[in-house]
This record gives C-alpha cells, structure tokens and sequence, in this order.
C-alpha cells in the first residue's frame, strides 16, 4: 500500500479486506482521489493523520479490525472532513460508546454499528437527515435506541440485541419501512404498542417488523391456526369498504432457522357468491442478504405487516394465505412454518371513527 500511495494518485477503490496490513500507510492522503476504503477483518488499530485529506471518501468500512479505542478517537476528528461520505461500517469493534460527533456526519445515508459493545447512542444521530439504514445488529449491550430519530430512516435492524428494551423513537418515524428485532427479547411492552399501531393504515409505523413470540394478539380480531384464513363478510360490511388489512403471522422455529432463508409469501383473495374471484395482494418477501447474513431465529417469532388493499365491488369473503418458501428451489422443506396467522380488516368506517 506504501507504494500505491505514491504512485496511485487517482485510485478511487480500495480493499484491503482481510489482508494480513497492521497499519493504514502514513501517506494514505496522497490518494485524493479515493471514493471507497474497505480495510474490514485486518490489523489496523488507528487512522494516520494524513487520512483526512481523503475529501472525496464516499464508503468507508473500517469494521472487523483490531480497533483500541484511541485508535477510533484519532479517526472521529477526520470523518467530519468527508463531506461527501454516504455509507460508514464500524462493525466488530468493541466500541463502548458512540461520540456525540456522529451527528456531524450530515451526509451519511448509511452507518452500520453492528457487534459493538455501547449501550446507548447519542443524540446527536437525529442530526443525520439524510440517513435511510441503520444496522445495529449483535450489540448485545444496546439498552435503548433514542427518543428521536431521522425522519428519514428507512431502515433499522437490531437483531440480537439482546438487552434492547426501549424502542420508542421507532413509533415517530412515519417512513419507516422495516424494523427488524429478532431474537431481541426484552422488548415486551414496546413490541405490543407497535403490534397495536401496525393496525392503523395512517399511523407512523414500520410496513414490516420482526419481534420474538409465540401469542399473537388479540386485537387481531379475526385468527386461525395454522397458514390460512377465511374471513366471511356481512352485508353491512362488503369488500368495497376495506381500505386495507393489517397482518400478523408467527413463524415457528425448529432450532436455528436462517434469516437469510426466509422467503414470505403472502396472497389475499376476494370472493363472491356465484364463485367470481379477484386477487388482490400476491407478494414474495425475500430476505436482505445484506442484513441477515450468518443470522439465524432462535425461537418462535412473530412478522408483522400493512397492505392498502382497495377493491372495485361487493365480494363477501375474504381468503388470505401464508407460506415460507425455500430460497433455493431444490432444497428440502424450511425448518419454519407459519403455525398461526392473523388479520385485522381496515374499513372506511373504522377510519372515520378514529379521525
């Protein structure tokens, strides 16, 4: 690397990714031209001063490494340079705390803190209104996420934070479009509020959510065993009256069952007596390789979802259907099964009621 650095002026990629290097070069800065720095699974224990001259630096993933916290405290001062920096990874780092000057970082549309040791994170993170992904993933310290969060978040894993137990600055986020807790089992309470705002179409809640458990709520008013569910509608309540449906299924475990295999298939059907049928809804979920790589369900869990689901019609039942598929097409049956399904129906009426 001593002598890219000198030779190598308009490198823009770089990846030292578990290569046997103990030190980033004292002239790493002569590459000004750098976008991506990737130096996970090495040696590295602090960043030279010259580092700061990377200005261009987009993403950077120092995760993996053999960081001293003074180490990571040399760095703090310099990523505040990289004015364009989007994507930040400092996974696996023993990290005991989250300075405060993270939330000078306004260009970061992605920061992955995953596997670290603080217990809390600063404040200051509401500051990053460009960020849209959290990964937070193993830090098994983490007590609490903060009262506020960036509006614009996407995004947020917490997967085996096994400590978590206050996630309330989720329920603000009305962008939130996935909110991942598993194996996260001191949640209790919060997990029940958001199941109850997931019911609502126009609340600010996430359109997919991972919790551990095996009861699904009652507030779910129509339930059954098992994978499938027929709901039967009554005159004063046909299909042209739902605006949407909320959903909650509980995928039962078999030992460790990969996240990574967890493919989701939803259908709903409107039907009418003379056996005239509409589909409305037929999706296929799969997994973000990304997020749940090497990451399994240690137990029964619950999946939690919202669909706006309009119909042109009177149709008087409904028939939603459920099932785990294998991401791979050959392979044996997935060691989860979707044991029980519930579905709360959003209508018109409901939605005047509560405004």
């Amino acid at each position: 690397p001593l002598e890219i650095c000198q030779t190598m002026s308009c490198l823009r990629w770089l990846d030292l990714d578990r290569t046997s290097i103990k030190e980033l070069p004292e002239n790493i800065g002569n590459l000004v031209a750098l976008e991506v720095l990737q130096a996970r699974s090495t040696a590295i224990s602090r960043a030279p001063w010259s580092i700061a001259r990377l200005t261009r630096l987009q993403f950077l993933a120092i995760g993996t490494s053999i960081y001293t916290p003074e180490g990571f405290h040399s760095l703090c001062p310099h990523l505040t340079r990289f004015d364009d920096l989007r994507a930040l990874c400092l996974r696996n780092m023993n990290m005991i705390e989250i300075p405060n000057s993270i939330g000078n970082l306004w260009s970061l549309s992605e920061l992955d803190l995953s596997g670290n040791n603080f217990e809390f994170i600063p404040a200051s993170i509401k500051r990053l209104t460009r960020l849209n992904r959290l990964d937070l993933n193993n830090c098994q310290r983490l007590q609490a996420l903060p009262d506020e969060l960036p509006q614009s978040l996407l995004y947020i894993y917490t997967h085996g934070c096994t400590s978590l137990v206050l996630i309330s600055g989720c329920f603000k986020n009305r962008c939130l479009r996935k909110l991942v807790a598993s194996n996260c089992y001191k949640l209790g309470e919060e997990a029940q509020i958001l199941i109850r705002r997931n019911m609502k179409l126009d609340s600010a809640k996430p359109e997919h959510s991972y919790f551990p458990g095996r009861d699904v709520p009652s507030c779910f008013n129509h339930q059954a065993m098992g994978s499938s569910l027929r709901i039967h509608l009554p005159q004063s309540e046909l299909s042209s009256d739902i605006l949407g449906f909320s959903a909650c299924i509980m995928i039962g475990v078999d030992g460790q069952y990969s996240m990574n295999d967890l493919k989701i298939r939803c259908s709903c059907i409107l039907k009418r007596v003379d056996a005239n049928e509409l589909v409305v809804m037929d999706e296929l979920w799969y997994p973000d390789p990304k997020a749940f790589i090497n990451m399994s369900f240690g137990s029964d869990h619950l999946l939690l979802f919202s669909r706006t689901c309009m119909s042109v019609g009177a149709y008087n039942e409904v028939f939603f259907e459920f099932s785990i598929e294998n991401t791979e097409g050959d392979s044996p049956n997935p060691l989860g099964e979707v044991k029980k399904c519930a579905v709360h129906l959003i209508t018109i009426k409901e939605m005047l009621q509560e405004h």
